[in-house]
């Protein structure tokens, strides 16, 4: 697949699963995956997930404030992880088109995550 050039990434961003039913709900298990949308050359795009981190939800006040920031965080600390990853399968990754991507949160609340115990 080393033949095939580089998809465009045209967004980065954190996916969110969390237990918490919603901003209210306090130390539910969260994960927070780093993910960036490549477009590949026949226009369709994919969401490419990376690694990403175990935390608790701390629900109450200014709770999506804090959850926002966690995966704009996890985002940023990951994505050139995930440019190395695509790259590990394309020519022509250019580490610059990976400078300045939108971010995008996406949060999937109510989730049941199978996380060891911790």
């Amino acid at each position: 697949m080393k033949d095939a050039p580089a998809p465009l990434p045209i967004r980065c961003g954190g996916l969110v699963r969390t237990e918490a039913r919603d901003a209210t709900d306090t130390d539910a298990r969260t994960l927070i995956l780093s993910f960036v949308d490549l477009r590949f050359e026949d226009g369709h795009v994919e969401r490419w997930l990376g690694p990403g981190s175990i935390t608790q939800f701390a629900g109450g006040e200014g709770a999506l404030q804090r959850l926002n920031r966690a995966a704009e965080e996890v985002a940023d600390d990951q994505l050139m992880s995930l440019c190395d990853e695509v790259a590990m399968g394309f020519r022509d990754v250019n580490r610059d088109d990976y400078e300045g991507l939108p971010v995008e949160v996406v949060v999937e609340w109510n989730q049941v995550l199978d996380l060891p115990p911790g």
